[in-house]
């Protein structure tokens, strides 16, 4: 598959967006058919198409030109992201490997005509790029190593007590801002190990995954930073 075609006909040059709208407006009565055609700068004959297809807004709209079609439908690629972040929200995120397969073993249990390959029971390279391009909350993130045990040590009551405690503190001694620093900590590892990237949501700040017990000595930086600007930095030797 061609992955920067290039358009070499105006056909279908209406927008997504435009589309939707007037399938909407006469769905509704809102608008004529031959009236919403003329709004949207529309084919009548392609507008009276989509409007009767039966399909809702979503899927009515898409542009479908050539003989590729889209594998899933607009709410079945809505279920696969939904188990994506779902799995990565559980600190098991999917690699892009993992995907290819999923959607594979998808469309074989729900019986959906696809072009997916068969030998190595893959879904395409392309098809994930596409897939990411349609839903634009997913990207390719490299995430940080997560201990069972930090993870299910993070939960509401545990920080809810965190705060509780950190607010009678301030109420009691009135901390200077010289007083107050903002810690963070780094280690680098002898013997690295880079884990493979995950699809998670676009945007978060940060991303985990499960991993065993880390291995191996490593080097610890620690930073502190106070609101007045005062710093303490500390490298120590460690074991991991």
């Amino acid at each position: 598959m061609v992955r920067n075609y290039k358009r070499r006909t105006n056909q279908q040059s209406w927008s997504k967006d435009s589309m939707a709208c007037a399938i909407r407006d006469v769905r509704n009565g809102t608008l004529k058919l031959k009236a919403a055609s003329l709004k949207y700068q529309i084919p009548a004959t392609t507008l009276y198409r989509r409007v009767k297809s039966g399909k809702n807004v979503t899927e009515a709209s898409n542009k479908s030109l050539g003989r590729f079609k889209s594998t899933f439908t607009y709410d079945q690629e809505k279920e696969l992201a939904e188990f994506i972040l779902e799995m990565e929200s559980r600190l098991f995120g999917l690699s892009f490997k993992e995907l290819r397969s999923l959607a594979y073993q998808y469309a074989i249990k729900n019986k959906i005509p696809n072009s997916f390959n068969h030998n190595t029971k893959l879904a395409g390279r392309d098809w994930v790029y596409k897939f990411l391009e349609r839903q634009k909350n997913i990207s390719l993130r490299l995430p940080e190593k997560t201990s069972a045990a930090r993870a299910s040590a993070f939960n509401p009551t545990n920080v809810g007590n965190f705060f509780n405690l950190l607010g009678s503190l301030f109420d009691t001694f009135h901390f200077p801002a010289s007083r107050i620093f903002n810690c963070d900590e780094t280690g680098i590892s002898s013997v690295p190990n880079k884990p493979t990237k995950i699809f998670s949501l676009k945007g978060k700040k940060q991303v985990g995954c499960l991993s065993s017990a880390e291995r191996g000595s490593l080097v610890s930086v620690e930073v502190c930073f106070s609101p007045a600007g005062t710093s303490i930095v500390d490298i120590s030797p460690g074991k991991a």
